[in-house]
């Protein structure tokens, strides 16, 4: 009896072993599936996020072609949300894919895959037409043509979906007054009634949650959520070097010492070489870059232009314009690792352009392409070649020194201001080395593909 006892004892501490050895196996597997499936749903990302950048086979990408269901997917996708198909290869299964594979061939077992759907928080809902709608005054007559005319000033409102004249609209006085009739009788077609803050001015695209979902074997699942801001950053190089002014004018300087060899050239006919925001800045700028045969200003058109206020970049439209953008880019900056404090070996190469933000100082004296923001003074120094867009805003201060060969295949815009007031005059100091800044309107397109949207959170779902 006590051997009988004895085995029973071994046989159930064995079973519960082999019980928590099954068991610890069986977790260990679900949790490399769950973490492969978290890996999948960070590729889903990153390549949501590159489409939203720009970096596909369409120049037009926007906020809010890719939040609308008739430009984000393509024809006949059979999914009724937006999902970027248009951009993304949805093709598991065969029949009415839902998912976008990573690995191939795909199996559900063993397999990897994501999927994406996006949606515009803060977008102004749209109202179709009632098919039977009620009047007070009498019934409506449309027009023999039925052509849909272009909205008149006097419409209160876009009524986009109307395919008659809009004078019908008897509620208000047509066709130029826009007043309310004050014996409120006139036109009470129900889809005349907008909603609340249906045509207001902002797009409401300026945000956009993405909701992307990681497939890993044995049925594993992780959703990410994702919520982006869009970064106004509409520039449109106009100029090779502009230099913001203050509102005063006069005090952008360039001084010229030593025996430095610069070359500015502007290859494009719509193209200024030098930039300046006043008439008092050009008298300033010009004379002294005119007097010294090192340093050539060359253009196929003009060689200098004052750009007025509505000509200037956007985010120079005010000094805290530009401080706006310039927070909004240091942000996405760090959620990137593209932050740093002074110039990276890694900044980028002509086919792999990369965002940079340097805060304060920096010395550029190595190659690098696509977009470089410095917050404070930058400093040309030694061999190198920078292919893109520099932004020199807040120290608004530029050195070529001497020592090396340099050159720039792009655009250098420059604005000087502090934590707060308006703009105060760029400084340009060449006192020796050689540099030539050469047009190039491919790249400046590639250095702006690099950012335009702002990761503002993340969350695991």
């Amino acid at each position: 009896m006590t051997v009988m006892i004895m085995m029973l004892l071994i046989l159930v501490v064995a079973g519960a072993i082999i019980l928590v050895t099954a068991l610890s196996n069986s977790s260990t597997v679900d949790a490399v599936a769950e973490k492969q499936a978290f890996e999948a749903a960070q590729a889903g990302m990153q390549q949501a996020l590159n489409v939203l950048r720009g970096n596909v086979d369409d120049d037009k990408i926007s906020f809010k072609k890719a939040a609308t269901l008739a430009t984000s997917n393509k024809s006949g996708d059979w999914v009724t949300e937006p999902r970027l198909s248009n951009w993304l290869d949805y093709s598991y299964p065969a029949a009415k894919p839902d998912r976008v594979p990573l690995t191939t061939p795909y199996n559900l077992y063993s397999g990897l895959a994501y999927s994406v759907t996006i949606v515009a928080p803060d977008a102004n809902p749209l109202v179709s037409p009632t098919p039977n709608p009620t009047w007070i005054d009498g019934p409506v007559v449309k027009p023999a043509s039925g052509v849909k005319p272009g909205k008149p000033a006097w419409h209160p409102w876009n009524c986009g979906h109307c395919s008659w004249d809009y004078t019908h609209c008897s509620l208000y006085n047509p066709p130029n007054s826009g007043t309310l009739r004050s014996d409120g009788n006139g036109c009470r077609h129900k889809h005349c009634i907008p909603p609340s803050g249906f045509g207001a001015a902002a797009d409401g695209y300026q945000r956009l949650v993405v909701r992307v979902v990681g497939y890993g074997p044995r049925g594993a699942r992780k959703q990410l959520e994702l919520l982006v801001k869009r970064v106004i950053f509409d520039y449109q190089p106009e100029s090779l070097l502009y230099l913001q002014g203050s509102p005063a004018g006069g005090d952008t300087t360039v001084t010229i010492t030593g025996t430095p060899r610069v070359k500015f050239e502007a290859t494009d006919e719509d193209m200024t070489v030098i930039g300046v925001t006043s008439d008092a800045d050009l008298a300033s700028v010009q004379p002294v870059i005119a007097i010294k045969d090192n340093v050539l200003v060359k253009a196929k058109g003009d060689e200098y232009e004052v750009f007025p206020l509505d000509d200037r970049p956007k985010f120079l439209a005010s000094a805290d314009a530009a401080r706006a953008l310039m927070k909004d880019l240091e942000a996405d900056a760090q959620v990137r690792g593209r932050w740093f404090t002074s110039y990276p070996i890694d900044a980028g190469t002509q086919r792999d352009p990369e965002f940079t933000f340097v805060s304060g100082n920096t010395q550029l004296n190595g190659n690098g392409a696509g977009l470089l923001v410095v917050s404070g003074n930058l400093t040309l120094n030694g061999n190198y070649k920078f292919e893109g867009v520099i932004l020199i805003l807040g120290g608004g201060t530029l050195n070529v020194t001497s020592g090396g060969k340099g050159r720039i295949e792009g655009n250098i815009v420059i604005a000087k201001y502090g934590a707060t007031g308006d703009f105060q005059g760029s400084v340009v100091n060449l006192s020796g080395g050689e540099l030539e800044v050469k047009s190039n309107a491919e790249n400046a397109e590639n250095a702006l593909k690099t950012v335009n949207l702002r990761v503002l959170a993340v969350r695991e779902n």
